[in-house]
């Protein structure tokens, strides 16, 4: 049967495809997990499509161009069996693994982000009425509490919340601050408010949807001249090159000569790697230095929260090249502009913060130098109202 389309599902980060001895593929959900058998080149080609969290109806869409004569929904179907692609939540913007403490831990002990939104709060929230969306554990309802707000509304969908509750009953704040239970879509405050809170930020600051989400929020909650808190936040990007940073170029090679070894053709394999380059990676587990940082910083994205309008296309960014060397990938993170003065950025050129980094492997390596820049495509692309960037192609100039 179907899934439902609104349904958001993502690719497991630990899964492993292999050829057995037979020239047929298998599948493991984790390094060492158990083998799925009966995996074909139209599997992979599905599986690639969640890469990154994708509504059921906006990975179809892509599938649409594929050269595939299978139909999706019981490759989805199987993949699901399989635990290959695991529920992520809904278009509405999902809650997905929030309602646990173990996610908001990491949260909580990036100090970096937890003393950036404190300060900023502090300047921002006395004698002010205040609303957070997505309060988590509550702290930064607590802080603007605690900074003098007037009263804070405080909205969580998910279980949460009762910590939350928990938290501003520690600090005998429940009379400043109340805890709703819901999908931020379905409330509204008792009046306007002039501040509104969030960090909905996922390793992707889009794939929360969170335009849609804080736009929602902006034209329901907020008063005429009331301030968002962050105000909006930038895509930004480098060249990275070495020995570390050739996995798509080298796992490439690999396949290619495991084709050749076995005498099969694995050029449906190469192509579906193209199209969903991209990894995540913990700082500081693959910190570049400074010799493996080829470019300079390049903005891809900027979006400012109190007019969110983006429409999709396509643009060319020039990196200015700092050495020579060979670009294996293109890094990529985020800076959060709190206000007008703050700003934190989850870079490799600071001090490291929770969120991971995204890396888009080259299928092959690419030779720059300071008088042959690195030029970065991104295409930005709507699905079902929630946009996504994309790096879509890389080359020296």
């Amino acid at each position: 049967m179907p899934q439902p389309s609104h349904l958001v599902l993502s690719a497991s980060r630990g899964a492993v495809f292999q050829l057995d001895e037979d020239g047929h593929f298998i599948a493991l959900p984790t390094p060492t997990g158990q083998p799925i058998f009966g995996v074909t080149s139209h599997h992979i080609t599905v599986f690639a499509a969640f890469s990154q969290p994708s509504t059921i109806s906006g990975a179809r869409a892509r599938l649409a161009a594929e050269p595939t004569a299978a139909p999706v929904d019981p490759l989805i179907d199987d993949l699901l069996n399989w635990g290959l692609l695991t529920v992520e939540g809904t278009a509405r913007g999902h809650q997905g693994g929030f309602g646990h403490i173990e996610a908001h831990l990491p949260m909580l002990a990036d100090t970096r982000r937890v003393h950036a939104y404190a300060d900023a709060i502090r300047a921002h929230a006395p004698g002010r009425t205040v609303a957070e969306l997505g309060c988590g554990t509550g702290i930064l309802s607590l802080l603007a509490a605690e900074a003098g707000a007037e009263w804070v509304w405080a909205v969580e969908e998910s279980d949460i919340a009762n910590v939350a509750d928990e938290v501003l009953h520690a600090h005998r704040r429940r009379g400043t601050v109340r805890v709703e239970r819901a999908n931020s879509f379905d409330v509204a405050p008792s009046g306007p408010v002039d501040l509104l809170i969030h960090e909905l930020f996922g390793v992707d600051p889009l794939e929360e949807n969170i335009l849609r989400i804080i736009e929602d929020a902006r034209e329901r909650w907020l008063k005429p001249g009331g301030r968002l808190l962050p105000m909006g936040f930038a895509i930004r990007a480098c060249a990275v090159g070495g020995p570390r940073w050739r996995h798509g170029s080298e796992s490439r090679q690999r396949v290619r000569r495991l084709a050749d070894e076995l005498k099969i053709d694995l050029d449906p394999v190469l192509r579906a790697s193209e199209k969903t380059p991209i990894r995540r990676i913990d700082p500081p587990t693959i910190q570049p230095t400074n010799e493996e940082c080829l470019s300079e910083p390049i903005t891809l994205l900027e979006v400012d929260f109190r007019s969110a309008a983006m429409a999709p296309g396509r643009a060319d960014h020039t990196a200015v090249i700092r050495h020579e060397g060979d670009v294996g990938a293109i890094l990529v993170w985020f800076e959060i502009q709190l206000d007008e003065t703050r700003s934190l950025a989850a870079s490799p050129f600071s001090e490291p913060t929770h969120w991971q980094w995204q890396v888009w492997d080259l299928p092959e390596t690419i030779s720059v130098a300071p008088t042959r820049p690195v030029t970065v495509r991104v295409e930005l692309r709507t699905t079902e109202g929630c946009p996504q960037i994309e790096v879509v192609d890389v080359r020296a100039g």
